[in-house]
């Protein structure tokens, strides 16, 4: 009996767990769909428009521990100058595309929000120059949806975190940018073809690991630690969040199982450890419902017997 509650409280915590992870990074994408909206509806989206609308989403509880948005446009290499050029006369005075150099095409960092000294310096960073980024943003957009990469170990050529953010391999650090192409609007998206065709640029959002856990588990089944790590490989490579509460790796735990949760093709694996803390909570809660179910049920029998004394006076 005891066995078998620990058990299911312990799977219901490990699917909640994978859930409101899922859910959380669910609520990013449906965050870009909008944004993405944005641009679709106008053909000239503004700074103060795109950092109004940005704004106002952020308020909201769904997207704590998204650390920017931001809008990378497609520029032709012939169009280049005139991109940066009209950057200059509308408020970015010292704005230019970086990595420098001639290029066929490139996709700068345009708009970003929140607007902070950190995220400005960002500003103009072509996202095409680091192959990682280059090949998500293009199965982004042959697919039409949203593809996440791992922005504090890329492979290629251009600044590791674009968001403002440094790079690094510690699991505190962890960041991922969510690409969502933007398309021209008023032409059918039947094929991949039309939508290469008709690529207006990417809407690109960047969170924290670390930030975003930590908005999800303020509260909890108490004695339960939490591990993320990045693919299906659990290492200590992989690892992007920390247990919470920290638990000793070397401590036999009683339960332990992972789930594996997928969105804008990647997955994460999230591992759940329980400790002493756990089985002493809910073996604590289990006593106290077998004294109350006592009390109630001795309760009804006195009150059984009460009425059948009175039945035989009447």
């Amino acid at each position: 009996m005891q066995e078998r509650l620990l058990r299911d409280n312990f799977e219901f915590g490990l699917r909640q767990a994978a859930a409101r992870v899922e859910q959380r990074v669910a609520s990013y994408e449906q965050m870009l769909r909008g944004t993405r909206g944005l641009f679709e509806a106008s053909d000239d989206v503004t700074r103060e428009d795109f950092s109004a609308y940005v704004g106002a989403l952020l308020v909201g509880a769904d997207f704590a521990g998204l650390r920017s948005l931001a809008y990378a446009p497609l520029v032709g290499g012939d169009r280049i100058e005139q991109h940066v050029a009209r950057q200059r006369t509308t408020g970015q005075a010292d704005y230019a595309i970086t990595p420098p150099g001639v290029r066929e095409r490139a996709a700068p960092l345009t708009y970003i929000a929140p607007t902070t000294d950190a995220l400005l310096h960002t500003l103009g960073t072509d996202m095409l120059a680091e192959d990682d980024y280059r090949a998500a943003m293009g199965r982004a957009a042959d697919s039409g949806s949203a593809v996440i990469v791992d922005a504090a170990r890329p492979h290629g050529s251009a600044p590791a975190a674009p968001a403002g953010t440094t790079s690094t391999a510690s699991p505190s650090d962890a960041l991922f940018l969510m690409f969502m192409p933007v398309y021209t609007r008023g032409i059918a998206l039947d094929s991949v073809a039309m939508r290469q065709a008709s690529l207006r640029g990417w809407v690109v959002a960047s969170f924290r690991v670390v930030d975003l856990m930590s908005t999800l588990y303020g509260e909890g089944p108490p004695g339960l630690g939490v591990r993320v790590h990045d693919g299906t490989q659990v290492t200590p490579e992989t690892l992007l969040f920390p247990a919470v509460p920290p638990l000793e790796v070397a401590q036999p735990a009683r339960f332990e199982a992972q789930e594996y949760v997928g969105f804008g093709g990647h997955t994460w694996t999230v591992v759940l450890r329980s400790s002493p803390a756990f089985e002493l909570h809910y073996s604590n809660d289990s006593a106290r419902v077998i004294l109350v179910a006592g009390l109630c049920l001795s309760g009804m029998l006195a009150l059984l017997a009460w009425q059948l004394a009175t039945a035989r006076e009447r």
